[in-house]
């Protein structure tokens, strides 16, 4: 199948979990598929992470199979009205709006799909909740209205979770929700128990809100009471564009390492992987993550939801700073203990978010789609493309507009 992707940048890999998967899902779609990438924003990554950066990671899909457009509304716009497309994948539903009349005008044969890392709505609400917030209860209404409108205009939306999937058949019944779930290439566990050091790590994506508020919290409730227990106890802050409030936590046995583009050797060199936000959507990336390595994870409730862990079995959780400090310790402590949680985790990873297992989801879900029929333009605005299309074709051009070519 052609399978036209949109997103708003190439995906950053290494960056977020949410672009490393959306990197994987294009990488294995191309597997099977002709897949093309559009990036709308493309100019804009240039800008903000540099032509180097940039080339490396269109480079770096290019050589799993996908095609990279040139980025221009202009080329996107052409490519819709001539080239025959059976799937259009939409990385996020903030792109739909501008895009889907005229996927259904030119491509009435294309089933839309539109993924989601999270439900955006539902991270506000959650933020809302802990702030008690006005302004935040508003803009999450806000972005709900508007989410659910780009999906009800999808023929499929993929949830990250069954949690997810059911929060959104609630709120739109009749939404056809599938479940693609995060995806992690699974190493041979090598977590050894080591005596002596006692490293704990969090990685985060700090253009996430909850992740500088979960590092700040830690730090400020959890640490110290972990550091009567174990003074030596080092913890490493890694990811990219740290805010100055995480900067400011550095000191001694505390260590901001900022972008890593190989997470290995962290992981590698780490004992602990930390998950301490209170706010939030979607499935925890760094727990799936830090459990792919073999590395036991302490977490608490509310990032766990739609995971499908079990506390004491495959994870350790604490609800409130002393518990959770308690959970580090325990396992810091533990030899025991430490290697179940490190070798039940990793086997929940691998059963559940390995390569293969997602790779089958994908399958089944582009094959499904012969099942279905894809939504039909309203003839109000089908009259209307009709419209612009005569002007553009037989009027507009005599004047130099752009017409349709325009976004």
């Amino acid at each position: 199948m052609r399978i036209l992707a949109i997103a708003n940048i190439v995906p950053l890999h290494d960056r977020s979990a949410g672009w490393f998967r959306f990197y994987q899902v294009l990488r294995i779609l191309a597997c099977e598929h002709e897949v093309y990438l559009h990036p709308t924003e493309l100019e804009w990554q240039l800008r903000h992470y540099g032509e180097e950066a940039t080339t490396r990671y269109t480079h770096e899909l290019e050589s799993t199979g996908v095609h990279v457009t040139s980025g221009k509304w202009s080329d996107l716009f052409r490519f819709i009205r001539s080239q025959p497309v059976d799937i259009a994948f939409f990385e996020h539903y903030a792109t739909v709006e501008g895009l889907v009349d005229q996927l259904r005008f030119w491509q009435p044969q294309a089933r839309v799909i539109v993924d989601t890392i999270d439900i955006s709505y539902h991270r506000l609400s959650s933020k809302a909740k802990l702030t008690n917030s006005q302004q935040d209860v508003r803009l999450a209404q806000k972005v709900k209205a508007d989410e659910l409108s780009a999906y009800t205009r999808a023929d499929v939306v993929i949830a990250i979770s069954q949690v997810e999937a059911a929060l959104l058949e609630e709120a739109s019944p009749g939404l056809r929700v599938e479940v693609i779930p995060l995806v992690f290439a699974i190493r041979p566990i090598q977590k050894m128990w080591r005596e002596t050091v006692r490293d704990l790590v969090y990685i985060a994506d700090f253009a996430h809100e909850a992740n500088v508020d979960g590092i700040l919290h830690f730090c400020a409730h959890m640490l110290p009471l972990i550091r009567q227990e174990l003074p030596n106890v080092r913890l490493r802050i890694v990811g990219h564009s740290p805010p100055m409030d995480v900067k400011a936590l550095s000191g001694p046995n505390v260590e901001i390492l900022g972008f890593v583009p190989d997470i290995s050797a962290v992981y590698e060199s780490s004992d602990v992987a930390i998950a301490p936000m209170r706010f939030g959507g979607g499935l925890k990336g760094k727990i799936a993550e830090a459990m792919s390595f073999g590395l036991p994870v302490v977490t608490n409730s509310a990032c766990l939801v739609g995971f499908g862990l079990s506390a004491g079995m495959n994870v350790l959780v604490g609800d409130d700073p002393s518990a959770f400090a308690n959970a580090v310790v325990r396992l810091l402590r533990d030899k025991v203990l430490y290697q179940k949680i490190s070798e039940n985790g990793w086997q929940f990873i691998k059963a559940n978010f390995g390569e293969e297992v997602v790779a089958a989801k994908l399958k089944q879900l582009i094959e499904d789609g012969h099942q279905y029929r894809p939504k039909r333009l309203p003839l109000g605005k089908r009259f209307a493309w009709n419209v612009r299309f005569f002007m553009d074709r037989h009027i507009l051009w005599r004047f130099g507009g752009r017409g349709l070519d325009s976004r």
